[in-house]
């Protein structure tokens, strides 16, 4: 039901690590199937392997990719949503840590007229009417 892409460049190390385990923690504690799609763009062999390596151990999918003109992240993320499996797309940078709590949420979110979700610091809904608050819309 949900794809998590991520797209990355050149990044390895703790902060990606700690992302791509906090994704897959994350997908354990739902009743739908979530993908997780770790989409890297022209990095060094070095930084491919790494990363292929991780998407193996977490059991996430990998897909390599080249763009004739270098780094390129909106062509990275287009490659990312004609690999994914499920028609409800989660884009999140290699360096966030999803939680829980968010991927429980997607149901509930999408049965509701918002159309467009994305994963940052601060977050505004804008839906019709509602109050704001420090953390978006509350209707």
């Amino acid at each position: 039901m949900l794809s998590i892409i991520s797209v990355c460049h050149n990044r390895t190390g703790l902060p990606v690590r700690n992302a791509m385990a906090a994704m897959d923690e994350a997908r354990k504690g739902v009743s739908y199937p979530v993908q997780i799609l770790i989409v890297d763009q022209d990095s060094p062999p070095r930084v491919r392997e790494f990363l292929k390596r991780l998407s193996r151990n977490l059991k996430c999918d990998f897909l390599p990719t080249h763009s004739p003109n270098g780094w390129n992240k909106s062509r990275a993320l287009n490659e990312g949503i004609l690999a994914a499996r499920h028609s409800r797309i989660l884009f999140c940078d290699i360096d966030c840590l999803v939680s829980p709590r968010l991927i429980r949420g997607i149901p509930r979110m999408l049965s509701t007229r918002h159309r467009v979700f994305y994963t940052a610091r601060w977050v505004w809904r804008l839906p019709k009417g509602g109050e704001r608050d420090r953390l978006g819309w509350r209707a």
